[in-house]
């Protein structure tokens, strides 16, 4: 497989409202160019739906069902793009999250399942947050810092 799993983080640039939002639009333009071979994990669907979720608990009106038709969406366009935590991934997962601990550091299970989704299908991660997944000793990198070719 090739390609590149997209953390939540940075699949929500995707979303409305943060695309006005993003400072570099050649991010925007390089994920919008590269989208048959971008990845999307089933924790990250779970993390937006989760976010979802709480914009109803808060009360937001305006923004829940605005995202949760770009979700349903997302969800169109990636379709068998959309990476499940398979039960090779879980015991990536227990490994990462062993040898991680072990260091003395806690990325929070969310990370960990996305990176040990990406490692068993060897897609580095695009992500926000390199520090969680450098700890645990994944290839990942920061798009917005450094566009991958």
């Amino acid at each position: 497989m090739t390609g590149y799993l997209l953390d939540t983080n940075v699949a929500s640039v995707l979303a409305p409202g943060r695309r006005e939002k993003i400072i570099d639009a050649g991010v925007l333009a390089w994920l919008e160019g590269r989208e048959p071979s971008l990845y999307l994990s089933t924790m990250t669907v779970m993390e937006i739906e989760s976010g979802i979720q709480q914009l109803a608990r808060t009360g937001s009106t305006r923004r829940r069902p605005e995202l949760s038709v770009w979700l349903f969406g997302l969800l169109q366009t990636f379709g068998d793009r959309v990476l499940p935590f398979d039960g090779e991934a879980a015991m990536a997962a227990g490994r990462l999250e062993a040898t991680v601990l072990a260091k003395g550091r806690h990325p929070g299970l969310a990370d960990i399942i996305i990176a040990a989704i990406g490692e068993v299908r060897g897609l580095p991660i695009l992500t926000r947050n390199l520090r969680h997944f450098r700890d645990l000793g994944v290839s990942c990198i920061d798009p917005f810092k450094s566009l991958p070719p």
